[in-house]
């Protein structure tokens, strides 16, 4: 596999990875990319006026030059057809991103504007090498593309909307940043998201427009951290936890006017899945590789089908011992400051959303769910995996192949405690070499994932559950 290319300008970098979607091969694709360059240059225009319409050509001007122009024809006949091939797939690539909805097509106006008027970001060589030789940011990559996001999106959002944020508001480049311990990075992402969120104008004297972007960015490098959280076997108990209501407290009512977030079936479901494929769990002598079963399968429609039936079984409770699925609701509600959480479900019914309550590791009943943000509920194994995985690994040997292969990995690691690093290398160095039988894993983790359920609790109350002796 060749080296995956860097060019010059964002689009074409954008055009690139457009080609290999489309099934091109690298050599192609890089030789497109490199001839689109080269009839710019000979136009005296940038790809990116080509692109949004602002050069004196037209994409059909160009065809029309190459394909009916002797002094064009001629003079390139060696490479007329590979010219007139380049022409036709950039436009193709122009008109698929003239039909983004208008949400898209203003982002992708928003990175001509910051492509043409940003002079530090114009080349990649003001890119920190760190963008493409650091873990943490080829993992934030990755969990923007599970959310969807376009490859030209998802660079604008590091090499410049977090860029220029992290330089203008905190002083530090991309690299420090990274450096970071977990804790000191979310403090400082909340905090800048926080100013960002109430700013009219950046540091820089950029428009409110253009801090929005930066507060999308730094938003989506918060759920990306929230994402990071260790599983909740692994946590340690997280300090004192709320004191149950009591039953003399007033059954409260739902006000629209109280909700602070609302998360949609869909958006609850991306939340939770990118924690599923992020959180490797790692016992002594079992490990299920997420990172590494989401790079093997990443995309496949099996796969996801998997773990959306998966993530549908959650269980939510609500009040009296009643129980309603994933699939069953349409919206998560967060009232912050009530410190209640309402669900509405698909019926039109709206109703408090409940969690089990232990102190200490002993079961104290149910409360009324007090978490305020996304990331204070947790995914509660009802068979708790440190107990199901090395039993269930026995009947499953495709997966026992592969967990036993990372545990003998992980202790020749230098840092077994950086799994998203470890997963990398695992992925890169052993994973080739184990001829692992896909299908069969698949079937396997078809059955294993079919025999796990979750019930949705208050993190504090899980950490509480799984810290018991």
């Amino acid at each position: 596999m060749l080296q995956k290319p860097q060019f010059e300008y964002e689009i074409i970098n954008a055009f690139y990875e457009y080609l290999l979607k489309n099934g091109l091969k690298e050599s192609t694709c890089k030789d497109y990319c490199g001839r689109i360059q080269a009839i710019c240059k000979e136009f005296h225009i940038t790809p990116e006026e080509l692109f949004d319409g602002r050069a004196r050509y037209t994409v059909d001007d160009l065809i029309g030059k190459y394909s009916t122009e002797p002094v064009y024809k001629e003079e390139n006949a060696r490479r007329h057809n590979a010219l007139l091939s380049a022409l036709k797939q950039f436009k193709k690539f122009k008109e698929e991103s003239a039909g983004e909805s208008a949400e898209e097509k203003e982002l992708r106006r928003r990175i001509i504007d910051f492509i043409r008027g940003a002079s530090s970001f114009v080349n990649s060589s003001a890119v920190p090498a760190v963008l493409s030789a650091t873990d943490f940011w080829e993992d934030f990559a990755e969990f923007l593309r599970d959310a969807g996001l376009k490859e030209s999106t998802i660079q604008c959002y590091i090499k410049q909307y977090l860029k220029r944020t992290f330089e203008g508001y905190l002083g530090m480049g991309l690299s420090d940043f990274s450096k970071l311990g977990d804790e000191e990075k979310c403090a400082l992402v909340r905090e800048l998201h926080a100013r960002l969120s109430t700013a009219k104008c950046s540091v820089g004297g950029d428009s409110k427009k253009t801090v929005q972007n930066y507060s999308s960015a730094v938003g989506a490098l918060g759920d990306f951290l929230e994402s990071l959280e260790p599983p909740i076997e692994e946590q340690e108990e997280a300090g004192e936890v709320p004191a149950p209501f009591t039953s003399s407290e007033e059954e409260p009512t739902f006000c629209e006017d109280d909700v602070d977030d609302t998360y949609t079936y869909k958006e609850f479901l991306s939340k939770f899945r990118s924690r599923l494929i992020t959180q490797d769990r790692s016992y002594e002598k079992a490990y299920l590789p997420c990172r590494v079963l989401n790079k093997i399968f990443t995309r496949k429609p099996i796969y996801e089908n998997l773990l959306k039936a998966m993530f549908d079984r959650a269980v939510f409770l609500l009040a009296n011992n009643r129980k309603v699925t994933l699939k069953e609701i349409d919206e998560v509600c967060f009232c912050k400051g009530k410190g209640l959480v309402w669900v509405k479900l698909k019926n039109g019914e709206v109703t408090l959303l409940y969690t089990e309550v232990y102190v200490k590791g002993i079961p104290m009943g149910y409360d009324k769910m007090r978490a305020t943000k996304v990331s204070d509920l947790t995914l509660d194994h009802d068979d708790a995996l440190r107990k199901q995985l090395p039993k269930e690994l026995e009947n499953y040997p495709t997966l026992k192949k592969l967990s036993d292969s990372v545990v003998r990995f992980r202790k020749t690691f230098p840092n077994p405690k950086e799994k998203s690093v470890l997963a990398e290398a695992f992925f890169k160095q052993i994973y080739p070499g184990l001829a692992i039988d896909e299908g069969a894993l698949l079937k396997e983790l078809c059955d294993f994932y079919g025999k796990i359920t979750f019930t949705i609790m208050f993190g504090k109350y899980n950490c509480s559950k799984n810290g018991r002796p």
